[in-house]
């Protein structure tokens, strides 16, 4: 290859470069280098070369994809937030507020509060809630016959005397009351 032609080639192209390089587009190169070099300056200004390694990080981790998930996530409850779910939102923590201000001043909550948080009330309540439970599971068994000598046999269970004596104790307390 000979030294002449490829000069006239470079001709050439220097001349279509040239004839292509209207005063439009020298203009449009001229604000993109602009802002180029602007954005360059802010990158140095803000110190971006800090955060690239957290952000690399964040990417070869996932974290910025699923951070970006959630930012998608909450865009959309955001839209989804219409006026009147608003309102039905507010209504509902009005409620709540009433309802919590009721219970704050319910002098028989507080009381019964105040009972539950003794320990001997709380194995009471206990105890009374496995007693029901072995009631129900009893009622459930066939019932023995009902001649005499079982209830006189039922009597004499010492179970069944302290049934009866709580149970006459907690009438009389009741009764009192």
């Amino acid at each position: 290859m000979s030294q002449a032609p490829v000069q006239t080639e470079i001709e050439r192209v220097i001349e279509g470069a040239a004839d292509a390089l209207s005063d439009d587009i020298v203009g449009r190169l001229g604000t993109t280098v602009g802002e180029g070099l602007m954005l360059l300056d802010q990158v140095s200004r803000s110190n971006l070369d800090k955060a690239i390694p957290v952000i690399n990080q964040l990417v070869e981790s996932g974290d910025l994809e699923k951070a970006a998930s959630l930012m998608r996530v909450l865009g959309a409850a955001g839209d989804a937030l219409s006026d009147d779910i608003i309102g039905r939102l507010g209504e509902i923590v009005n409620e709540l507020l009433c309802l919590a201000d009721r219970v704050a001043r319910n002098e028989n909550l507080s009381k019964l509060l105040g009972l539950l948080e003794q320990d001997d009330m709380a194995d009471t309540l206990a105890d009374l809630c496995n007693a029901v439970t072995e009631v129900k599971k009893a009622s459930s068994t066939a019932m023995p016959s009902g001649s005499l000598m079982s209830l006189v046999n039922t009597m004499k269970d010492p179970e069944v005397q302290q049934a009866l004596l709580l149970m006459s104790k907690f009438m009389t307390a009741f009764k009192k009351e």
